[in-house]
């Protein structure tokens, strides 16, 4: 053992931390330490370990949309404007035939329930042990329904932009509600998976929270496209890591073409550097999609833009399979018409400030996880 190993058994010892998972171990690929550790007792770690990164087991939550009443039993009833939006619609009546086959999507989500809209798409279900951090084959499930609105826009049917598209359901924040530690653990098990190239998540924390940081960098290394959604609180606001600069970051777009009024979205200022708020918007006002028992329902929020934006990232990594393990790009992206539609950089939205909002009303729960993120790679 390393000097610097013992110095470290030394400390957490003498915290009564205990390790939860290792990067020789359980997190090879982030490099991301967790322990168990009373919360009071985090100044006292980074005292004793000031070459690391301490920080806070946090809760993350979906990002919740809101329901708009509009419902269909029958696909041919479906309203499916966010097809015509980003001008798909026109493209396959053009001609193009792309459906996005064979290209992985991972969900981490509330879970996917397989209702008719999205059959045979699940390709593989799983749940994270959030104690050990182990992925478990499970029977496809959702434990809330937000996982399975978002899984039929991204390979459904009827709404979905890439119908060809193989799904991965990963079971990150069951009934809506995770924590930090989870979202690691999830993140480590999808860059750990050959067949994904696309991860879909609309889940974070309120505000900049750079603790999630080192996950999202071992998907990019890793060739997985982070399609993170920005949250529905408004202007100048904002959730991670859907306001990393690593992530192609999703705000939405109405049926007028503009930006909606709950989208997120303003200028990060991080590490003396700063960077405009999401990348893309793509509708997101009253879209519908299939929903936990059959049936179909139109929602509003960021949560629906982000898996259109997977959809199309889909088709794209479909026809150009060679091309897009380089991390997201910044700039207009336009749909197999090469018109641009609803899916476009909002150039028009106004100007705002730095999103550093508060997660409000999160409690710690009993569990005390810590996770800790080397900087410094020195014995």
């Amino acid at each position: 053992m390393s000097r610097k190993a013992r110095s470290i058994a030394q400390a957490l010892h003498s915290l009564e931390a205990a390790e939860v998972a290792l990067p020789s171990v359980q997190t090879p690929i982030t490099g991301v330490t967790i322990l168990d550790c009373a919360p009071e007792r985090l100044a006292d770690l980074q005292h004793a370990m000031p070459d690391h990164d301490i920080v806070e087991d946090v809760p993350i939550t979906v990002v919740p949309p809101t329901r708009t009443g509009n419902v269909a039993a029958d696909p041919v009833d479906v309203d499916t404007w966010h097809l015509e939006a980003v001008q798909l619609v026109r493209a396959r009546r053009a001609g193009f035939d792309g459906t996005g086959q064979g290209v992985g999507v991972a969900i981490l989500d509330t879970g996917v329930q397989e209702v008719h809209e999205i059959r045979d798409r699940v390709k593989s279900a799983y749940e994270i042990d959030p104690v050990t951090g182990t992925a478990r084959v499970i029977k496809t499930h959702d434990t809330e329904g937000h996982g399975t609105h978002v899984a039929g826009l991204i390979a459904g049917a009827t709404v979905g932009v890439a119908p060809g598209a193989e799904l991965m359901n990963v079971i990150m924040i069951p009934n809506g509600f995770g924590r930090l530690s989870d979202y690691i653990f999830a993140m480590e098990f999808v860059a750990t998976q050959p067949e994904i190239s696309v991860m879909n998540m609309s889940a974070g924390r309120r505000g900049f929270h750079a603790g999630m940081e080192a996950a999202l960098d071992a998907l990019l290394a890793v060739g997985v496209l982070p399609v993170v959604a920005i949250g529905n609180e408004g202007a100048n606001t904002s959730r991670s890591p859907g306001n990393y600069a690593q992530v192609l970051s999703v705000g939405a777009s109405t049926k007028q073409d503009r930006i909606a009024g709950f989208s997120g979205g303003g200028t990060m200022v991080v590490n003396n550097q700063s960077y405009t708020i999401p990348d893309l918007v793509a509708p997101g006002q009253a879209v519908m999609s299939c929903v936990m028992g059959g049936g179909y329902e139109a929602l509003k929020g960021t949560s629906m833009a982000t898996p259109i934006v997977s959809g199309l990232a889909a088709l794209i990594i479909e026809d150009k399979p060679d091309h897009h393990r380089t991390g997201p790009a910044r700039g207009t992206a336009r749909s197999s018409s090469g018109s641009s539609g609803h899916l476009r950089t909002p150039a028009r939205r106004r100007a705002c400030a730095v999103a550093t909002a508060s997660m409000a009303g999160c409690e710690l729960t009993a569990r005390r996880i810590v996770t800790m993120t080397l900087t410094s790679e020195a014995d």
